[in-house]
């Protein structure tokens, strides 16, 4: 079997879905725009090649590295991305080399806004976010309707254009003036209210193998749930099956009104972030990725979902004066924390520091929360 793995360095664990593929005998074929030797030990070991492309956002070179595989390897079983930046770049190989998943045809319905939109009509479940703007009147309309503050978000999961908080009409109208195209943005609800999500592994089926909960706590946190609110799995399967992807890992964001009401937010056929298969694995000691390498290769989920852990992800941002050093997080609640990653570089700012810990106790875990956010 041959996979190519895009971006292998793009977070810190991809290279051990690598490890574990090629220990089942997988040929798993790296393409990336780092240089080799700046990868890291782990993932040059755990890759049977690497091909370096001067730009991934370069189709046309991806597109030859892929054809080098090919040509040496033989016909390409699947592409692998955990990059939601390169979802249009993976549908393209799929599309190009006849490879099985979500190709260009599919794309516009699972990276975007507006695509989510009709999935969520379709499974009849509610979401707040707008259509796309056709105009100033409709962005208009949207904010009187929903409320201040709203938040302008790119229609395209893809789109590396910034998200703007909009506090008021005379915000938004400045907002507007500067916009060259109403159309590919979305209007949402911006509220700082606590957002749960769905998170898990959909099989070759298109079922969910393994599934979780998280909700945020405070700023750039979240935890696992033990137990899984049975309105948000019933919300969240009705949204996957209509979705007839498969073999892919998901996220799907819920926020909940004053009624208690869950309305979708964000639906990603890929991990929440970049720490997420860690999460699950604390959560349940379990090896996600060992279990992910055994489904590409036709074989079924087989660990035993307990949820023994409510696990926490909490990222501290560089520049900060928090309150507690290291030292001292370390002196108060080391037995909690399973991974602490230093000057890593999130989705939140580079340089960020994120931490991971466990507790079976919930209470513990978010007074663990609120000690590391302290300023």
């Amino acid at each position: 079997m041959n996979i190519i793995i895009l971006s292998p360095d793009f977070s810190h664990n991809v290279y051990q879905f690598c490890l574990y593929l090629r220990n089942l005998g997988v040929h798993v074929l790296g393409i990336g725009d780092t240089a080799y030797d700046q990868l890291s030990q782990s993932l040059t070991g755990a890759l049977t090649e690497y091909y370096k492309v001067d730009n991934l956002a370069n189709y046309d070179e991806v597109l030859r590295a892929a054809g080098y595989f090919t040509h040496k390897y033989g016909k390409i079983n699947r592409i692998e991305n955990i990059n939601p930046r390169l979802f249009f770049t993976e549908a393209a190989l799929r599309t190009d080399f006849h490879v099985p998943g979500v190709n260009l045809d599919a794309l516009d319905l699972h990276a975007s806004y507006t695509g989510m939109k009709k999935l969520c009509r379709k499974a009849r479940v509610n979401t707040l976010v707008s259509d796309a703007l056709l105009s100033r009147e409709e962005a208009a309309e949207y904010a009187k309707k929903t409320g201040y503050p709203v938040i302008a978000k790119p229609d395209s999961f893809i789109s590396q254009a910034p998200c703007t908080i909009l506090q008021n009409e005379e915000e938004l109208n400045a907002w507007l003036d500067k916009l060259p195209n109403y159309a590919t943005y979305v209007l949402a609800p911006h509220t700082k209210k606590a957002y749960y999500s769905f998170d898990g592994l959909l099989d070759a089926s298109g079922a969910p193998a393994f599934t979780a909960a998280h909700v945020s706590a405070g700023q750039s946190a979240f935890y696992s749930l033990r137990d899984i609110p049975e309105d948000l799995a019933k919300t969240a399967a009705k949204l996957l099956a209509a979705t007839n992807a498969a073999g892919r890992f998901f996220h799907i964001r819920f926020s909940r009104n004053e009624k208690n009401k869950l309305f979708v937010e964000e639906l990603l056929l890929f991990p929440g972030n970049g720490f997420m298969p860690d999460i699950f694995n604390f959560a349940n000691d379990i090896n996600v990725y060992q279990e992910w390498a055994n489904m590409v290769q036709g074989d079924q989920f087989s660990s035993d979902i307990t949820r023994k852990f409510h696990c926490a992800y909490i990222a501290r941002s560089a520049g900060k004066d928090y309150a507690h050093k290291e030292e001292e997080i370390r002196a108060a609640y080391d037995r909690l924390l399973v991974a602490t990653f230093p000057q890593c570089g999130t989705e939140h700012q580079a340089g960020s520091s994120v931490f991971l810990a466990r507790s079976e106790d919930q209470e513990e875990l978010l007074a663990l929360i609120e000690f590391l956010q302290a300023e």
